[in-house]
């Protein structure tokens, strides 16, 4: 089981594209200490509880709770209890943590809770520094001030106490070609990073898609052979939701293994749809909250999505993006049953990414004497 677990409704950033709903941005963190914009810790013990009963009802062995928000660690002390309160709980349950950070905190204070319940730590970027600073910025005194020197000094100090963080990158028309320029930086730190379309609510024109599709072709094709063998590729490069381990009939386990919860404990599909709760956990069972995704018209293709019946299942390349984001085609389209409003870039990449991520790991059984048939499930996807 996996949960987003929105900590807090509010950011210090004001990122342009953010699809979280009723956001608060460019809040003053002066002003959370509040605690209006979060998620308090008695109803964060009751959330806690019901996520532990689900598991063990289910004969569950692991849960995951992903911090977000908004900007988690502007309430990091709050997290602090959560993580501990659910602990207590556990009994044998494997519980795991990971956060999603825009990267701009107090290090001094966010580290400690880090270390003391090894969370995994996400960051979010937009490119490098100057592409970077023109969407993520804090405002003081009237006055914009980028982040990417102080994510870059966090990542640091992270690395330094042995916390290797993952980086986010969403690409959109004036960050693609920083696309190469990114990779190797954060190559050359040891991190690994996953690419994202932008998931906007228009159709995304077709020259954008072409040119989309014509990059990071090539720049697939040149990581294939250049990226280096001792980290792996779908995880230090990932591309979207792909996993090539595993067929796909949905691009994430929403309603079935995931769900999102809000600061009050509405619970939703995604967190692009904390504006649309089924439910709140603070007043019923999961239970009864995983049956009404299944009964609800707007989630009833992500409980079941093998009763998809659109244009997607019929495409050769279904089990690798299996049609995208159903959030954002249901944005764009009102439905989810149709191919992704990024489809032409999908469909020209998934050749390209499989056999790059094939090269890659040809490589990488070389650079380690691997014998080939000590690995038939690799020698069959570098054939």
């Amino acid at each position: 089981m996996s949960v987003w677990l929105n900590v807090i409704d509010a950011c210090n950033f004001g990122c342009f594209y953010c699809y979280i709903p009723e956001l608060q941005k460019n809040v003053d963190p002066k002003d959370i200490a509040t605690g209006r914009y979060a998620l308090d810790d008695a109803g964060g013990k009751v959330l806690a509880e019901r996520l532990v009963s689900y598991c063990r009802e289910q004969g569950l062995g692991s849960l995951n709770v992903k911090f977000a928000g908004g900007e988690p660690t502007l309430v990091i002390d709050r997290i602090d209890r959560f993580c501990a309160h659910i602990k207590d709980l556990a009994d044998g349950l494997e519980i795991t943590f990971t956060m999603l950070s825009n990267g701009a905190f107090a290090a001094s204070e966010v580290l400690p809770v880090l270390e003391r319940w090894s969370i995994g730590i996400s960051i979010s970027v937009d490119g490098m520094q100057s592409a970077h600073d023109r969407v993520r910025f804090t405002r003081m005194l009237g006055k914009r001030e980028g982040s990417w020197a102080s994510i870059m000094n966090n990542v640091a100090i992270l690395k330094s106490h042995g916390n290797r963080p993952y980086f986010l990158y969403t690409i959109t028309a004036k960050n693609l070609e920083d696309v190469e320029a990114f990779s190797e930086h954060i190559h050359g730190l040891g991190c690994g990073f996953r690419l994202s379309l932008e998931r906007g609510s228009r159709p995304v024109d077709f020259e954008t898609q072409r040119n989309t599709a014509a990059y990071l072709g090539q720049f697939y094709r040149r990581l294939a052979t250049s990226m280096p063998t001792n980290i792996r590729f779908e995880r230090a490069a990932r591309f979207a939701e792909w996993n090539l381990r595993s067929k796909k009939l949905s691009a994430c386990s929403s309603c079935r293994g995931y769900l999102a919860i809000g600061t009050d404990g509405s619970a939703a599909s995604c967190q692009m749809r904390l504006d649309e709760p089924v439910g709140n956990l603070a007043e019923m069972p999961l239970s009864e909250l995983i049956k009404a995704f299944g009964e609800s018209p707007a989630s009833q293709l992500l409980a079941f999505p093998e009763r998809k019946r659109g244009g997607c299942t019929s495409c050769e390349f279904r089990h690798v993006c299996a049609g995208g984001c159903p959030q954002h085609t249901r944005n764009v389209s009102g439905d989810m049953d149709r191919p992704s409003p990024w489809c032409h870039v999908y469909g020209m990449l998934a050749p390209v990414y499989v056999e790059a991520a094939a090269i890659h790991l040809g490589r990488r059984m070389s650079a380690t004497n691997l014998p080939r048939t000590a690995a038939p499930a690799a020698q069959q996807l570098v054939s």
